[in-house]
Protein backbone atom coordinates (compact mmCIF):
# COMPACT_ATOMS: atom_id res chain seq x y z
CA UNK A 1 0.00 0.00 0.00
CA UNK A 2 1.55 3.38 -1.00
CA UNK A 3 1.06 6.45 1.63
CA UNK A 4 -1.02 8.64 1.08
CA UNK A 5 0.20 12.01 -0.95
CA UNK A 6 1.05 14.61 1.30
CA UNK A 7 -1.52 17.63 1.21
CA UNK A 8 0.51 20.97 1.73
CA UNK A 9 -0.56 22.79 4.55
CA UNK A 10 -2.39 20.67 6.17
CA UNK A 11 -1.53 18.71 9.13
CA UNK A 12 -2.89 14.87 9.02
CA UNK A 13 -2.75 12.32 12.08
CA UNK A 14 -3.57 9.01 11.59
CA UNK A 15 -5.48 7.34 14.56
CA UNK A 16 -6.81 3.49 14.94
CA UNK A 17 -9.34 3.95 17.00
CA UNK A 18 -9.31 1.75 20.42
CA UNK A 19 -9.96 2.67 23.99
CA UNK A 20 -8.22 5.75 24.76
CA UNK A 21 -9.08 7.39 21.47
CA UNK A 22 -10.79 10.71 22.85
CA UNK A 23 -8.06 11.51 24.96
CA UNK A 24 -5.64 10.42 22.12
CA UNK A 25 -7.56 13.18 19.63
CA UNK A 26 -7.01 16.06 22.39
CA UNK A 27 -3.83 15.59 23.02
CA UNK A 28 -3.16 15.76 19.22
CA UNK A 29 -5.04 18.60 18.57
CA UNK A 30 -3.72 20.45 21.61
CA UNK A 31 0.25 19.52 20.50
CA UNK A 32 -1.13 21.36 17.36
CA UNK A 33 -2.73 24.44 18.78
CA UNK A 34 0.57 24.76 21.24
CA UNK A 35 2.71 24.63 18.75
CA UNK A 36 1.05 27.56 16.58
CA UNK A 37 0.45 29.60 19.83
CA UNK A 38 -3.24 29.62 19.49
CA UNK A 39 -5.03 31.57 22.66
CA UNK A 40 -5.99 29.72 25.68
CA UNK A 41 -10.12 30.46 24.25
CA UNK A 42 -9.03 29.10 20.95
CA UNK A 43 -7.45 26.11 22.56
CA UNK A 44 -10.40 25.25 24.70
CA UNK A 45 -13.06 25.80 21.85
CA UNK A 46 -10.96 23.33 19.40
CA UNK A 47 -10.55 21.12 22.62
CA UNK A 48 -14.62 20.73 23.09
CA UNK A 49 -15.42 20.60 19.56
CA UNK A 50 -12.91 17.44 18.95
CA UNK A 51 -13.84 15.74 21.97
CA UNK A 52 -17.69 16.06 21.23
CA UNK A 53 -17.12 15.26 17.60
CA UNK A 54 -14.88 12.28 18.51
CA UNK A 55 -17.25 10.93 21.04
CA UNK A 56 -19.86 10.84 18.34
CA UNK A 57 -18.24 9.43 15.91
CA UNK A 58 -17.00 6.57 18.04
CA UNK A 59 -20.48 5.68 18.41
CA UNK A 60 -20.47 3.91 15.07
CA UNK A 61 -17.34 1.58 16.05
CA UNK A 62 -15.11 2.46 13.53
CA UNK A 63 -11.75 1.15 12.84
CA UNK A 64 -9.69 4.25 12.02
CA UNK A 65 -9.62 7.64 12.23
CA UNK A 66 -7.15 10.49 9.84
CA UNK A 67 -7.50 13.75 11.21
CA UNK A 68 -6.61 16.90 8.70
CA UNK A 69 -5.79 19.98 9.81
CA UNK A 70 -5.78 23.21 8.12
CA UNK A 71 -6.29 26.94 8.11
CA UNK A 72 -9.14 28.52 6.37
CA UNK A 73 -7.65 31.78 7.12
CA UNK A 74 -6.07 34.21 10.10
CA UNK A 75 -8.75 33.80 12.05
CA UNK A 76 -10.53 30.22 11.70
CA UNK A 77 -9.11 26.64 11.42
CA UNK A 78 -10.97 23.28 9.50
CA UNK A 79 -10.77 19.72 10.61
CA UNK A 80 -11.89 16.91 8.92
CA UNK A 81 -12.32 13.78 10.65
CA UNK A 82 -12.58 11.12 8.24
CA UNK A 83 -13.89 7.78 9.67
CA UNK A 84 -12.81 4.38 8.11
CA UNK A 85 -15.19 0.84 9.04
CA UNK A 86 -17.84 0.95 10.84
CA UNK A 87 -21.36 0.41 11.25
CA UNK A 88 -24.38 2.35 9.40
CA UNK A 89 -26.06 2.95 12.59
CA UNK A 90 -24.97 3.78 16.03
CA UNK A 91 -24.43 1.89 18.50
CA UNK A 92 -28.07 1.15 21.20
CA UNK A 93 -26.29 0.90 24.40
CA UNK A 94 -25.50 4.64 23.76
CA UNK A 95 -28.18 7.37 24.83
CA UNK A 96 -29.76 9.52 22.29
CA UNK A 97 -29.06 13.07 24.63
CA UNK A 98 -25.56 12.23 23.16
CA UNK A 99 -26.67 12.92 19.79
CA UNK A 100 -28.19 16.19 20.80
CA UNK A 101 -25.70 16.98 22.69
CA UNK A 102 -23.20 16.72 19.93
CA UNK A 103 -25.07 18.69 17.97
CA UNK A 104 -25.69 21.37 20.82
CA UNK A 105 -22.28 21.63 21.19
CA UNK A 106 -21.05 21.54 17.64
CA UNK A 107 -24.13 24.71 16.72
CA UNK A 108 -22.54 27.05 19.86
CA UNK A 109 -18.78 26.67 19.58
CA UNK A 110 -18.63 25.99 16.05
CA UNK A 111 -18.15 28.73 12.86
CA UNK A 112 -19.95 26.09 10.51
CA UNK A 113 -19.95 22.25 10.59
CA UNK A 114 -21.51 19.07 8.99
CA UNK A 115 -21.49 15.66 7.51
CA UNK A 116 -20.90 14.00 4.75
CA UNK A 117 -19.34 10.58 2.81
CA UNK A 118 -16.65 10.66 -0.21
CA UNK A 119 -16.95 7.38 -1.01
CA UNK A 120 -14.81 5.80 1.18
CA UNK A 121 -15.30 7.64 4.88
CA UNK A 122 -17.45 9.26 6.42
CA UNK A 123 -16.24 12.94 7.28
CA UNK A 124 -17.22 15.14 10.41
CA UNK A 125 -15.93 18.59 8.93
CA UNK A 126 -15.73 21.41 11.81
CA UNK A 127 -14.55 25.34 10.96
CA UNK A 128 -13.72 26.98 14.63
CA UNK A 129 -12.21 30.57 15.17
CA UNK A 130 -9.66 31.00 16.93
CA UNK A 131 -8.51 34.76 17.07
Amino acid sequence: MLAPRPEPGVSRFDVICQPGIVDTVLDLMARWADDRALPANARRRLGYLMGAAVEHGTRFEPRALTMLVRWVDVEQVRVDLRWYGGADAALPERPEQALTGTIATLDALAAEWGLGHNGTAWIQWIVADVA
